[in-house]
């Protein structure tokens, strides 16, 4: 299956922007853990929604 996230058109500029935003985020949530079974961190939870929005 074709990954959602690759096929979106972002420009160059916007994908360095996109990125930077994802590091500020993961730094300033570094310590904060759902509370699934896995206790994956939260930042993955924004990144999840993102790829099931764009299928």
């Amino acid at each position: 299956m074709r990954d959602p996230l690759a096929a979106a058109a972002f420009s160059a500029q916007d994908l360095g922007l996109i990125l930077q935003a994802a590091s500020f985020a993961a730094q300033k949530h570094r310590h904060q853990r759902r509370k699934d079974a896995e206790q994956t961190p939260y930042i993955n939870h924004p990144w999840q929604w993102l790829r099931c929005y764009l299928r």
